[in-house]
């Protein structure tokens, strides 16, 4: 009867490890269509492999972690490495996570056990296994649902790194307690305590934990490494744009101020055409020096750097692309929402507007940002040529940009439309803000 309990209560964890595996890897990949079906199969190969390996700890296990990778790569879109890796990195922190969890309760169940003042019966296994289990799958969740990992985010080769790497840890842990099913456990010294069960019991718990929480801490630092390192490039980015830009704006002033030191040189030149009525040739005069001065570009203010930036830099690239870009902006400062996911928005969002404008015949780009009962309305319409409305587009054929959007929308708990009428694109986000100030520019 205890095996039947066993084998059904392992079928029940499969089950959730496979619901909770595609939970958390929604964090960082999209699905793929029609999903239900490798659910019940992989299942089923779940179930199989713990019938034919029932008598082999090690095999069954690395099996079994081997199937949830498996799973995990064949339900989500995003590059090869980039999944294996994160695959391999989830797998493992949710065992280590397991394993440390279920020897903590494990502890704490001996030492109740062996009091002398609250006498306290040791229950079943199967209790701590299902505390562990759920303990270890919401830890896990709260521990990356922060990250800025995500489909197409990864540092180039990251995966390479993490799934070797993640995969020779299961190896180590799943040694581990290969050696203890065939009893071999940690005892207390080679005294009168050698042959104490309760004490080689907490020993070889306390060894498993160790383990576990140093495996934790190695996949946890590479990954979160990663993390960090891909702000710091971004930040980086970010900060290469604005200098770019202060570099164009001295270049706009030494410009304007070469044409007022040479303006007394110039009106004679253009009196002596005006009084030759020469006017096509003052009219292309005119024409360079409104030119050579910069005096038909004026920059886009935000009042937020970072949007500063990028809105004039994509302004610029549309302008080149013989685009018409017109902008009207109600900035809120502060926003809650950080820099970073605010660079993910606007780059993305503004790049698929000019990829798409610059095909069409009417070329044109409309931003248009304000302040909706504290929320932060941002509205971008563009042009788009006519065969995007007949193929249509719904969240399934969403690129990788806007699914990043979108991501970094529903996290902040706004909402995302995406609307196509005749020849125009529009895009509306709407974002919770801290409001204190507002600037309305136009």
């Amino acid at each position: 009867m205890e095996k039947e309990m066993l084998f059904f209560l392992s079928i029940i964890i499969h089950m959730v490890q496979l619901i909770c595996l595609g939970w958390l890897g929604s964090i960082f990949f999209r699905k793929r269509e029609r999903t239900a079906g490798k659910f019940i199969l992989f299942l089923c190969l779940l179930t199989l492999a713990q019938i034919w390996t029932a008598d082999n700890y090690l095999i069954y296990s690395i099996a079994q972690q081997m199937l949830l990778i498996l799973f995990f790569y064949m339900i989500f879109c995003g590059n090869h490495w980039e999944k294996l890796g994160l695959s391999a990195i989830l797998a493992a922190v949710w065992e280590f996570t397991w394993n440390g969890i279920n020897s903590i309760l494990s502890i704490c169940e001996i030492i109740l056990s062996n009091n002398k003042f609250f006498p306290f019966e040791r229950g079943s296994g199967y209790v701590i296994s299902i505390l562990s289990f759920s303990i270890s799958t919401v830890f896990i969740y709260m521990l990356f649902y922060k990250t800025k990992l995500s489909e197409g985010n990864f540092l180039p080769e990251g995966g390479k790194i993490l799934f070797p790497i993640a995969s020779l840890l299961l190896l180590l842990i799943n040694l581990c307690n290969f050696g203890i099913t065939r009893g071999v456990a940690m005892v207390s010294d080679n005294g009168a305590d050698y042959w104490n069960i309760t004490h080689n019991e907490l020993f070889t718990h306390m060894e498993v934990l160790t383990v576990s929480a140093l495996c934790t801490v190695i996949c946890l630092s590479l990954l979160f490494g990663m993390d960090r390192l891909i702000k710091y490039i971004t930040v980086d980015n970010l900060r290469k744009i604005e200098i770019s830009r202060y570099k164009e704006m001295l270049e706009q002033y030494r410009k304007q101020s070469d044409v007022r030191h040479d303006l007394k040189n110039h009106l004679i030149s253009l009196s002596s055409l005006a009084e030759q009525e020469e006017w096509d040739k003052l009219k292309k005069y005119l024409q360079k020096i409104y030119h050579e001065a910069n005096m038909d570009r004026s920059d886009i203010e935000t009042g937020n750097s970072i949007v500063n930036a990028i809105i004039n830099t994509k302004r610029q690239s549309a302008v080149q692309n013989d685009i018409t870009f017109d902008c009207n902006i109600n900035i809120p400062k502060p926003l809650r929402i950080d820099d970073y996911d605010l660079c993910i928005i606007w780059g993305n969002i503004l790049d698929n507007a000019i990829n798409a404008a610059g095909v069409t015949k009417y070329k044109y780009i409309f931003v248009q940002t304000e302040i909706i009962k504290k929320n932060l309305l941002i509205n971008v319409k563009n042009s788009i040529a006519p065969d995007i409305l007949q193929n249509g587009l719904d969240r399934q054929n969403w690129g990788t940009g806007l699914k990043n959007v979108n991501r970094i929308v529903q996290r902040e708990n706004g909402i995302m439309d995406i609307e196509i009428n005749d020849t125009v694109f529009e895009i509306s986000i709407l974002l919770p803000i801290v409001q204190e100030s507002a600037y309305d520019i136009n």
